[in-house]
């Protein structure tokens, strides 16, 4: 990759107008297409909009728009003419007045007249509007940039090499934005690597499944496709309804999307009877894991093969999943692409594969640090590596394999879990759409496991049903101890579930209302689980690993059960029933048979919105 030619995103840009003028760029439902030449026109006219207004090469120049065909030009014009900072219009005003002021962009783009959280507080951050004109009956991505104010002409230097071309940030919804800048080199060698990393050619369309907020949507879907003369199709929104008939009227070759927007798009594909025919030849998925089953259908609905993929915001792309014939064993993001990768210790030893540690980067997609804030580039660096903060593995044949974030894992007693490897095994049962487990708080194993899960609408199943498939497939310590159905999963833009919120939602679920012992059996199993326990008052539905047990005051449970009532049970029950009404119910069971049983599943999930 040394070899390629440092590059300018303006010249580039201006190469694949020279060459494919007549070639369409931008495409968009029921609008005609916008040639090279018209985006060239569309580029050179932005540029002298921003320079009449005083905005040059240096200039920060935020655009919150909404998805769509004018918002991908914009971001295109900005980022060749100046420094882009795409924003989500979507977020509170607190949160954008503060990303306004930390990344101290200059002007903001927005559409002309809007009065919006993303206006108010632009306004409040006394940073200039430009207003966005555009006609939904003209070419796709045709605008007209109209600044409130001039100002002098102190930076109209065009933009070098070196250089920021794209300014984005990571977190900073609660806490002070880690701000990233990447430079027009950066950006180059990340779209050109990409072009050669897929094969793409002139002949392919990238359809725009991400937004362009993200890092990620323009790397992956914007860029590579326009630097070699491709088209880029641009839904109207990215509700998977009218992705899935882009699909179908707009035939793009490909697109890149997170594992949130490929679950909505494959939902909405089984759907459909006849299936949509489409000119995909194959779809990309990043930002967060696809849950293998999920892949396995969208490549079986689709016929198209699912390409993993991993990268971050301050790195680019990471590894690569394999063109077929070639494949990524099952679980791993590919080999490394456009990357040096190697896993670390806590000491910084690289180890060798097989070996889990953190996944640390050098590249030349990497980015040269946050800005002014060296506390976190001390935190991220390490002797010229980047610490990614995830946990992973090279195998033998140097494909990678992510276990998860350093943070997200669940501690239980000293045990060590995963949580991707409880949401994989939750994936695989029929009646679950997503899953996402997490640490819940415990008295004396400091943290255990919970898992948060989105049911389909057609299909019952009960927590301890998805417990026992659960066991099935993983150790016993990793199975959850609590399993909550929600009406969906906390997600950020890039369809990341947000696991810092879930723990907060699991408390408000499990509100669990005191329920008094009914006879005496149950009476007497509530007194056991309560002296072993060390507390007064426990309810025949309370969960007693919740209320502070684990598996050696559960033997003490289990010893006093067959003590009192003569029967056998075994301690794998009190895992799988952990409240004293299941218990008892489990308890007469096992009268009845003489016998130690498996049990079916008794307590129906309670759902919560």
């Amino acid at each position: 990759m040394a070899d390629r030619p440092l590059r300018k995103l303006g010249d580039l840009l201006a190469a694949s107008v020279n060459a494919f003028a007549g070639s369409p760029a931008i495409l968009a439902p029921n609008r005609g297409p916008l040639t090279y030449a018209d985006l060239g026109q569309q580029l050179n006219a932005a540029a002298r909009a921003l320079a009449e207004a005083g905005y040059g090469g240096r200039s920060r120049i935020g655009v919150a728009m909404p998805p769509g065909a004018e918002c991908a030009v914009a971001v295109l014009a900005v980022c060749a003419n100046a420094v882009c900072a795409p924003l989500n219009p979507e977020l509170g005003e607190a949160t954008l007045r503060r990303l306004l002021v930390a990344m101290r962009i200059d002007a903001l783009i927005v559409p002309e007249g809007e009065d919006s959280p993303v206006v108010r507080a632009a306004r409040s951050a006394g940073v200039a509007l430009i207003g966005v004109r555009f006609d939904a009956k003209s070419l796709a991505g045709t605008l007209a940039l109209f600044p409130e104010e001039r100002r002098l002409p102190a930076a109209l230097a065009a933009p070098q090499v070196d250089d920021v071309a794209l300014l984005t940030h990571t977190s900073g919804t609660t806490s002070a934005p880690k701000i990233v800048p990447l430079t027009h080199r950066v950006m180059a060698d990340s779209a050109l690597a990409h072009i050669e990393i897929r094969g793409l050619t002139p002949q392919d369309r990238g359809m725009l499944a991400a937004p362009l907020h993200s890092v990620a949507g323009i790397r992956r879907n914007l860029l590579p496709t326009l630097l070699l003369g491709g088209s880029v199709v641009c839904p109207a929104g990215l509700d998977p309804a009218l992705l899935v008939a882009s699909l179908q009227s707009d035939s793009p070759t490909h697109y890149w999307a997170s594992a949130g927007t490929h679950m909505g798009i494959l939902q909405e594909l089984e759907c459909h009877d006849p299936p949509i025919r489409h000119a995909l030849r194959f779809v990309l998925s990043g930002a967060s894991s696809l849950p293998s089953s999920a892949a396995e259908r969208l490549e079986r609905t689709l016929g198209v093969p699912v390409l993993e993929g991993y990268g971050i915001t301050e790195t680019g792309s990471i590894a690569q999943a394999p063109i077929p014939p070639a494949r990524a064993p099952r679980g791993s993001v590919g080999r490394p692409a456009n990357a040096i990768v190697a896993i670390m210790d806590g000491d910084g030893r690289t180890l060798g594969a097989g070996e889990t540690g953190e996944i640390v980067v050098q590249g030349a997609e990497l980015f040269d640090g946050y800005e002014d804030n060296a506390a976190a580039d001390s935190a991220a660096f390490r002797d010229g590596w980047f610490r990614t903060g995830d946990l992973g593995h090279l195998d033998l044949d140097g494909f990678l394999f992510i276990s998860g974030r350093i943070k997200d894992i669940i501690n239980r007693g000293g045990a060590k879990v995963a949580p991707s490897e409880v949401e994989d095994a939750l994936a695989h049962h029929p009646s679950i759409v997503e899953a996402a487990a997490f640490a819940m708080p415990h008295p004396t194993l400091g943290e255990d496991v919970a898992a948060a899960v989105v049911l389909r609408g057609d299909r019952a199943a009960t927590e301890n049903e998805l417990r026992d498939f659960v066991r099935t497939r993983l150790a016993a310590f990793k199975v959850p101890t609590r399993i909550f159905a929600v009406a969906e999963l906390p997600k950020g833009p890039l369809g990341k579930v947000q696991r810092g919120e879930l723990a907060g939602i699991a408390r408000r679920c499990d509100r669990t209302k005191f329920v008094p012992p009914s006879d005496a059996e149950e009476a007497q199993v509530v007194s056991i689980f309560a002296e072993v326990l060390g507390l007064d008052r426990i309810g025949v539905e309370d969960n007693f690993f919740q209320l502070g047990g684990d598996s050696l005051s559960g033997a003490r449970v289990i010893a006093r059960l067959e003590a009192c009532f003569g029967v056998t049970v075994p301690l794998t029950t009190l895992l799988s029933r952990p409240t004293a009404g299941a218990m008892v119910s489990e308890i007469r069971a096992a009268r009845v048979d003489g016998r130690t049983r498996v049990p079916e599943s008794i307590v129906p999930i309670a759902r919560h919105a």
